[in-house]
């Protein structure tokens, strides 16, 4: 190599080195970090085959090495602290950078640019946020307002504590002790005011603000990614944060009780499971018992997982709309017949998380857990979302076997959401299984798949068609606990129990709407006591009175007509209504 040459490569792995170490001090996990740096190796023109990184909790080292020539260099990293903006704008510049196809010089621009940019917030206002954090958690325990705000005041004291102490140079987990030290003395201070109720609760949250969430989801995710020197280190560091917080409190305690029997035996008789008489429990209680035993009903509702876009590996996956309709939003994640085998074999085999009472019959048939649906035969996932039909691979001008698609879930296009993957499976199981898609190999998952219990009421001869309860009709339900399904079905709930109730105040009696409209034939559904097994309803044409009448041109067609006869009928309705009105 000549030197020029050798110079340009230096200049490269310094722009690579100072890339993961922003990386590094912003906490990122070290997936993120190694794939980003890969990435902008791709960019400089460093290939994947002779780059190696070594990622550390202190160093980054590079090599990069042929059959003749060797170079390395390493980079420590000794701030190590927390900030998503420069790790979503060092993500964004990467993909920026191969896509507009960026000289070495406006890389280094950029790059600067993001490392000297000021943080979203000041520390004073992440000092706020952070005391008043503590005070809601205080509160969810049980304390009063005043209480809230001891606790609030405790944290902020011990959140600059600790701000000032690493300004001066003192050591990190020392620094910690102390904050937890302050803020458990201002709250033992304020456990003798006479102002509030509850003043011991302050001494349960005022040292919140040093647990470390996001070293601890790294910790996780370094030690699930295989990344096991670094993910060792950063339990290490979690589990010293952690101590230096214990001590500071308990320390703190000893000194100031000591012998105080009566604050030692208040402070032993905190609960620390929330327990404010909120209203909702006594709602819940009354509505309990109105309803009486027996009376309500739970299906399984599981969300899908989310993936970043980074993480895709768009080699082996493709942009297309189904059979070239609209635009072409969706990724689509072909598989062949042998990966799709593999793939089923997986997930239908695969560990379930633990759902007490969980039936596939308690299972909402609108939002079936992926694994659910598989286990019914081979090819029905080939029916379902992974169905293939109008979806030509480019690389191969032919329908795969099965297709895995991905729809965008945020604005900027940077989460997308895996289409019809509901799913109640273990997280590390979902990251196993659903990784076997081969454009997902490195999916990186924001959001895992998550199961949740829906809870509705036996409505048919407990609520009448405009939703009040037949037993107390000054009483009236409206949402999803009714037994509709959906958003839009649940605003039109609503919408039918507050006319009728505007109208009974005004000593009007309640607008029918017809079976033949959505709202009508809803409202007649859950209040239809000839149901045997009555299940949770999305609004649909079957609900509705058939139009009497064969109809040509297909389904289109007929509920094109179907629709036109609801508003005809709501059309005359509304006449009804106005005219009513008029004489006011």
């Amino acid at each position: 190599m000549t030197d020029k040459e050798v110079l340009l490569l230096r200049r490269k792995l310094d722009l690579l080195l100072r890339t993961g170490k922003l990386l590094v001090e912003s906490a990122a996990d070290t997936n993120r970090i190694d794939r980003n740096m890969k990435r902008v190796a791709a960019f400089l023109g460093i290939p994947e085959d002779k780059l190696h990184l070594d990622i550390r909790w202190t160093m980054i080292m590079v090599n990069v090495s042929d059959e003749t020539h060797s170079f390395s260099k390493f980079q420590k990293c000794e701030k190590h602290g927390i900030n998503m903006t420069t790790l979503t704008e060092i993500s964004r510049l990467s993909w920026r950078a191969i896509e507009q196809d960026y000289s070495i010089d406006r890389f280094e621009e950029e790059l600067e640019k993001i490392a000297n940019k000021p943080r979203s917030y000041k520390p004073l206002v992440v000092a706020i946020c952070a005391a008043f954090a503590c005070g809601g958690f205080c509160k969810l325990f049980g304390c009063d307002w005043v209480a809230f705000l001891y606790a609030s005041i405790c944290a902020f004291c011990g959140f600059q504590t600790r701000a000032y102490c690493m300004k001066w140079g003192i050591n990190h987990y020392v620094s910690m002790a102390i904050a937890a030290f302050i803020s458990t003395c201002l709250a033992y201070a304020a456990s003798f005011s006479t102002l509030s109720n509850t003043p011991y609760h302050p001494l349960l949250a005022c040292a919140l603000f040093i647990v470390p969430g996001v070293p601890l989801i790294n910790f996780v995710d370094d030690m699930i990614d295989n990344y096991l020197q670094v993910g060792i280190i950063r339990a290490a560091n979690t589990v010293m944060i952690m101590g230096a917080m214990a001590f500071g409190i308990a320390f703190a305690l000893r000194i100031l009780v000591m012998n105080d029997i009566l604050i030692d035996h208040k402070f032993s008789e905190l609960s620390m499971v929330p327990h404010d008489p909120y209203y909702v429990y006594a709602i819940a209680a009354a509505i309990a018992e109105k309803i009486g035993d027996g009376h309500t009903l739970n299906f399984f509702d599981a969300a899908a997982p989310l993936v970043t876009f980074e993480s895709v590996d768009m080699d082996s996956a493709f942009f297309a709309s189904r059979y070239d309709k609209g635009t072409a939003d969706y990724i689509n994640c072909p598989m062949t017949e042998e990966e799709y085998d593999a793939f089923w074999q997986a997930l239908t085999t695969a560990e379930e998380a633990s759902v007490h009472g969980f039936e596939d019959k308690n299972v909402f048939e609108g939002c079936m857990p992926v694994e659910v649906m598989a286990r019914r035969g081979h090819d029905t996932l080939c029916y379902g979302p992974l169905k293939p039909r109008g979806l030509r691979d480019p690389k191969t001008g032919k329908e795969p076997y099965a297709v895995a698609q991905l729809r965008r879930d945020n604005a900027q296009g940077s989460v997308y959401n895996l289409v019809g993957f509901q799913t109640h499976l273990r997280f590390p199981e979902q990251k196993r299984v659903f990784s076997m898609i081969p454009a997902l190999h490195d999916a990186e998952f924001v959001r895992y798949g998550v199961m949740h219990r829906n809870t509705y009421l036996r409505s048919p001869g407990m609520l009448d068609r405009y939703y009040r309860l037949i037993a107390d009709d000054r009483i009236a339900f409206a949402g999803q606990m009714t037994g509709v399904e959906g958003y839009i079905e649940s605003t039109a709930s609503g919408f039918l129990a507050g006319i009728e109730m505007a109208r009974r105040l005004e000593g009007k009696p309640p607008v029918d709407f017809p079976r033949e409209t959505a709202i009508g034939a809803l409202g007649l559904y859950i209040s239809d006591t000839t149901v045997s097994d009555f299940q949770p309803m999305n609004v649909n044409f079957g609900i509705m009175p058939p139009l009497g009448y064969r109809i040509k041109g297909g389904k289109r067609v007929k509920n094109a007509q179907l629709a036109a006869r609801s508003l005809e009928k709501i059309d005359a309705m509304r006449e009804d209504v106005l005219s009513d009105r008029k004489g006011e």
